[in-house]
């Protein structure tokens, strides 16, 4: 069947409205890794498990954001330990990212660093990133359980390797 230029129209505004609703109503984010989440979502996305590897799997110093867009989580290793904090600005819940090279953790949306104990050292954010509880298996499976929300030098939020 062919369709008709009003018939396109329609369908290609009715796409549109669709993705417009996808991307936060055109609040200025493009979507991906920096758009901001409901605060229901967050909260819904920051509990359950996670199995991120082994510690082979991060070989050097530096945050790994292989589970930003998965799971809202970043690894990071620092000398024999590795830890898991929440990819979720506290400014404004965006997307936090690793820096290029890994060696601190930035919010592209409004400047917000932290170093790699989730330590805020640039603001807008006046919070510190959330750590999540980090276990390793018998078989060195690293699991981070982000129903444990903790805080740096907590028991349980690093794994020492």
């Amino acid at each position: 069947m062919e369709m008709d230029r009003r018939r396109f129209i329609a369908a290609a505004a009715v796409g549109m409205c669709g993705c417009l609703a996808g991307c936060g109503g055109g609040s200025g984010a493009t979507g991906g890794s920096s758009s901001s989440l409901d605060p229901e979502e967050v909260e819904a996305q920051q509990k359950g498990t996670v199995a991120v590897g082994k510690p082979s799997d991060f070989p050097t110093d530096g945050a790994y954001g292989g589970f930003v867009d998965s799971d809202r989580t970043i690894v990071v290793r620092k000398g024999a330990a590795i830890s898991a904090v929440s990819a979720v600005c506290p400014h404004r819940a965006k997307m936090c990212q690793p820096v290029s090279g890994g060696s601190a953790i930035a919010c592209p949306a409004h400047g917000s660093r932290f170093d790699l104990d989730g330590t805020v050292v640039k603001g807008p954010a006046d919070t510190d990133l959330v750590h999540y509880a980090i276990v390793m298996a018998p078989d060195g499976t690293l699991t981070v359980d982000k129903g444990r929300k903790l805080k740096a030098g907590d028991p349980g939020a690093t794994v020492r390797v």
